[in-house]
């Protein structure tokens, strides 16, 4: 069985601030309930209820600006941390012997590992998956985490290479298309898909049989076979093209060009033919 989630400081406060708060509507509703009964116990529900709406009041008087002072008190903490999340953030995964690309909003951890930071509104993917616990420690496992889970799962580039043009020539024939024409980068992911089912799943299409290939796979096979250099596929190469475009196109960081860009468009020709 996976282990139970520990509860991280700021989840314990908020749920027992929200079940404060739904026990508090609930005392609430009970109040006005007693303070209707004409048959009840009159005077001293009077008395009970004019008492702690005292005492409540006392209670909300000091805790209100207390709670806004501490509010208030941390937001220097929370500006300084935004302002240097991103850069902090690398130079742990760079201490940590991995090479990281990019500034600010998306950082790039050996090809492919990619780190979305929107820290104004605390949000943090990791290859498209939220992060719960946005504390740098913990974002730094779960980058290594992901690193080597991906790394673990990736082909080999001659291997990987072949699916493309196994899902090219597929692509290709559902359109129409001649070998050589250029089609989107995204168009080649069902196909590459398919190959990486077992017999099993060819057999039987039943969800307990199918393996998972997301997006985040797919940019890292590419990846390793673009800093490969290996792009023959039998009698054929594999081409690609970056542009402005992003329809179709896959966001990665590209070996040749040393950054991030849009790979939209990719083809095989054959070998000897002018690309």
């Amino acid at each position: 069985m996976p282990a139970k989630k520990v509860p991280l400081q700021w989840e314990r406060f908020a749920s027992q601030s929200q079940g404060l708060r739904k026990r508090l509507a609930e005392l609430l509703a009970l109040a006005q309930q007693i303070a209707q009964d004409e048959k009840g116990d009159v005077l001293n529900a009077h008395i009970v209820i004019s008492r702690e709406s005292s005492e409540w009041k006392a209670l909300a008087d000091r805790v209100v600006p207390e709670m806004s002072k501490v509010a208030i008190g941390m937001q220097p903490l929370r500006d300084r941390f935004v302002e240097e999340f991103s850069d902090r953030l690398k130079r742990l995964l760079t201490g940590a012997g991995l090479n990281v690309y990019g500034e600010s909003t998306v950082l790039v951890v050996d090809g492919v590992v990619y780190v979305e930071l929107d820290n104004r509104d605390a949000k943090v993917r990791i290859n498209g998956i939220s992060q719960r616990d946005l504390s740098l420690e913990s974002l730094s496992e779960a980058v290594t985490s992901e690193r080597k889970r991906i790394t673990q799962a990736r082909a080999h580039a001659d291997t990987f290479c072949m699916q493309l043009r196994r899902a090219y020539e597929s692509a290709l024939s559902l359109a129409g298309g001649q070998f050589g024409a250029q089609i989107m980068t995204l168009d080649l992911l069902p196909h590459v898909l398919l190959q990486r089912q077992d017999a099993k799943f060819m057999s039987d299409t039943s969800a307990k049989h199918f393996k998972e290939y997301p997006l985040a796979q797919f940019r890292a096979d590419l990846f390793a076979l673009l800093d490969s250099g290996k792009l023959d596929a039998g009698d054929a190469v594999f081409h690609w093209a970056a542009g402005s475009n992003t329809k179709g196109a896959v966001f990665m960081f590209v070996p040749s060009m040393g950054r991030t860009a849009h790979v939209g468009r990719v083809w095989f020709e054959r070998q000897g033919a002018p690309a």
